[in-house]
């Protein structure tokens, strides 16, 4: 038999019907699709295609079937129409109430021309894992999540994740003088801009040392911080600008008399033992496409005042004032 004529027949055998020509679709596109909540309400989705020649019928389908065992799909396929040039787009309806558990479901968007299966692009997307992380009490190296979200791209598929390294997040600040808080230190990788709805700093202050600032009910003056976020390292700086006091190095959130504008955290004057190894913690809230709360636990260390008592600290007053 002939070459070209036996492998047309091993073709039609496998397919089980008629043989499209090869590569006859382009492309296929569709903006990101997710990320979701598990059974949350329906969304409509798109894609978009470009084929090598304008057909004579075509119709797209969209099935879903559950990740994990490949069972129970859902089907929804578009009536045959026409097309006026190579180019082509088309809405389903995505059933994420009914559909989209724990365990997530694999998307495949296949497209029929002449009568004839021509592509399939797949895709597998899990709901997002929206939960509390203490990174540094329990001891995280790092947070890799499910896909929550993708794009078709060319003939390609683009899925997208969370993934954090905090092993090099250090769950102290090691400060040579007692003066201010500087977090620069403690940063933690991750794989691209990260998104997040807040930051904050608690100082556990049960003595009011902060005497001009807000404590909420667990004693903690509340510092908001922003998050550097330009490249893959990612570490934290006040997030706006205070007032200090250079005589106590007392904080005020409003200009007034003797003060000097700031965008440090100065600790309160001859108050090192109230802060030293004491309780600090940052929370980063809604953050990544899991929407996760991240916390971290530090603790101050510090060996010396930058000015206070003569024994322990770098600038002090000796004599006696009249």
């Amino acid at each position: 038999m002939h070459k070209l004529l036996a492998t047309s027949l091993l073709a039609f055998v496998l397919t089980g019907g008629l043989v499209q020509e090869e590569n006859s679709v382009m492309s296929v596109d569709s903006d990101v699709i997710g990320p979701f909540k598990a059974f949350q309400d329906d969304e409509t989705i798109s894609f978009s295609y470009s084929l090598r020649y304008i057909p004579n019928s075509v119709y797209e389908e969209l099935k879903i079937s559950n990740a994990k065992t490949g069972r129970g799909f859902s089907l929804e396929t578009k009536a045959s129409h026409a097309l006026s040039g190579k180019k082509g787009e088309v809405m389903f309806n995505l059933p994420l109430r009914n559909f989209f558990g724990k365990d997530g479901f694999r998307l495949s968007f296949s497209i029929y021309i002449d009568g004839v299966l021509s592509n399939t692009s797949h895709a597998y997307i899990y709901p997002i894992d929206s939960r509390t992380v203490n990174v540094t009490k329990d001891k995280i190296d790092g947070l890799v999540s499910s896909n929550v979200s993708f794009q078709f791209v060319g003939k390609k598929v683009v899925s997208f994740y969370d993934n954090f390294n905090f092993i090099g997040f250090k769950d102290y600040i090691d400060a040579e003088n007692y003066s201010f808080i500087d977090l620069k230190s403690n940063t933690f990788l991750y794989n691209n801009t990260l998104e997040y709805s807040s930051a904050e700093l608690y100082i556990y202050d049960p003595e009011k040392k902060f005497q001009y600032l807000k404590h909420d009910r667990g004693n903690n003056v509340i510092f908001p911080l922003t998050l550097n976020n330009e490249l893959e390292i990612k570490n934290f700086v006040l997030g706006r600008n205070y007032y200090v006091n250079p005589y106590n190095l007392q904080t005020l959130t409003i200009k007034s008399l003797d003060t000097i504008q700031t965008n440090l955290i100065y600790l309160p004057i001859n108050s090192k033992s109230s802060f030293l190894g004491s309780n600090m913690k940052i929370v980063l809230n809604d953050c990544g496409l899991n929407k996760y709360k991240l916390i971290f636990d530090i603790t101050y260390d510090v060996s010396r005042n930058l000015v206070g008592n003569c024994s322990d600290s770098d600038y002090c007053v000796k004599g006696k004032v009249e």
